[in-house]
C-alpha cells in the first residue's frame, strides 16, 4: 500500500469506497464534486478534484496502476494457498482479497477516465472505450463474489452499502 494516495482530501472526496458502483461516462466531466466517501450520498457529480489535493492526477493513477498488478499477483498466490486450506473461513477470505483486487482496478479505471475525460475532444472516444471496456470485465468478474457475499462493500460509518450487486 507505500503507492496509495494517502491524504485526507483523498480519503474523504475520492470515490474509491464506491468506486464499483461509481459510472464511468464519456464527454467532459462536469464542476460538481462526485459523492463523499463516507456517507452516503447520492452520485451525482463527476468532478475528481477535490480528491486530488496533494497528489497530481498522475501520480494517482500510477499508484492504482501499481497497487491493482501487486494486489493481483498477491491474490494469485492466496488463491493458490487458500485452494487446500480446510478452514471454514476460506471463501470469505478469498473473497474479501477479490473485492479488494477488483475495487483497485476500478479506482484505476476512474482516475484515467478523468484524465481523458478532463481533455476530452472528439478522438478521445477510442481510448476511453478501452478503458470502459476494461472496467466492464472488471465487473463481470467481481459480480458472483458480491452476489455470494453480502458483507462486500458494506460500510459501516454509512450505514449502508457503497456498492453491492444491485448497485454495480
Amino acid at each position: 500500500m507505500d503507492n496509495y494516495p494517502f491524504s485526507i482530501p483523498f480519503l474523504y472526496s475520492s470515490p474509491v469506497n464506491y468506486t464499483l458502483a461509481y459510472p464511468i461516462r464519456p464527454g467532459p466531466p462536469d464542476d460538481i464534486p462526485c459523492g463523499r466517501s463516507w456517507i452516503l450520498d447520492k452520485i451525482s457529480g463527476d468532478s475528481l478534484e477535490k480528491s486530488l489535493d496533494g497528489y497530481t492526477l498522475d501520480e494517482v493513477i500510477e499508484g492504482f496502476d501499481i497497487i491493482r498488478r501487486k494486489w493481483k499477483a498477491g491474490l494469485e498466490i492466496l488463491e493458490k494457498a487458500l485452494d487446500k486450506s480446510q478452514s471454514p473461513h476460506k471463501d470469505e477470505e478469498l473473497g474479501t482479497a477479490k473485492t479488494c483486487c477488483h475495487v483497485f482496478r476500478s479506482a484505476w479505471n476512474t482516475y484515467r477516465a478523468y484524465k481523458l475525460r478532463k481533455n476530452w475532444n472528439g478522438l478521445s472516444i477510442k481510448e476511453f472505450m478501452k478503458i470502459a471496456d476494461d472496467e466492464i470485465r472488471n465487473i463481470e468478474e467481481i459480480l458472483p463474489v458480491l452476489k455470494n457475499d453480502a458483507r462486500q462493500g458494506f460500510h459501516g460509518e454509512g450505514f449502508g452499502y457503497m456498492f453491492n450487486e444491485t448497485l454495480v
